[in-house]
């Protein structure tokens, strides 16, 4: 039993969203592939070099998470 996407942490009730870094970049992405959002060159700011560094990384994977089925599963494979 569970979802994909969410985890279960020992000794905390709530049931989250794992990995919420590459969540945000994927979301990232599919305002890119949906027309709703430009590509920024965040990866130039230090304060959160990380983040932008993920979100750069996953920017070739776009149409592959687009024709996923279900793209939180597939989004793993992707980074």
């Amino acid at each position: 039993e569970g979802q994909i996407g969410k985890v279960e942490r020992s000794g905390i009730a709530l049931v989250d969203n794992c990995c919420g870094s590459a969540i945000a970049a994927s979301n990232y992405l599919q305002g890119i592939t949906n027309g709703g959002a430009a590509i920024t060159p965040k990866i130039q700011q230090f304060s959160d070099f990380q983040q932008g560094a993920v979100q750069e990384l996953i920017l070739p994977f776009g149409k592959r998470l687009g024709r996923a089925e279900n793209r939180m599963r597939e989004l793993p494979y992707a980074l």
